[in-house]
């Protein structure tokens, strides 16, 4: 604690000394820097959260038998990149007991997303 108050203290009597040296616009941009690259790399952070949520859930399928591809086309129509819908979606296929494989050999799967009475 006293590292941190002693450092305050230098950088604020350094700054009264030197203000008229200092270039404002440049640490106002080194300030903003950070800021800027995490509101940049969230898009990225969103698509990538997107590819393994999907991959997870089709992960989910194959363990039931391979669907076919209209099907996985369906689904990602279907819940149109919404991160929580596609986590409700995998939480169902766990409780349905759709990765036990069972459901393949039985014909008890269809695959609109949900299990056939």
């Amino acid at each position: 604690m006293a590292v941190v108050v002693g450092l305050l203290i230098h950088t604020v009597v350094w700054l009264t000394q030197e203000a008229g040296t200092v270039d404002w616009k440049q640490e106002l941009l080194k300030f903003l820097m950070p800021i800027w690259l995490t509101v940049g790399a969230l898009p990225y952070l969103y698509v990538f959260a997107l590819a393994c949520r999907y991959e997870i859930l089709f992960n989910m399928y194959k363990a039931a038998g391979r669907p076919p591809a209209r099907a996985r086309i369906g689904t990602v129509l279907a819940l149109r990149g919404n991160l929580d819908e596609i986590r409700q979606r995998w939480i169902a296929t766990c409780q349905m007991g759709w990765y036990r494989n069972q459901g393949a050999t039985t014909g008890q799967i269809s695959w609109t997303g949900w299990a056939t009475p």
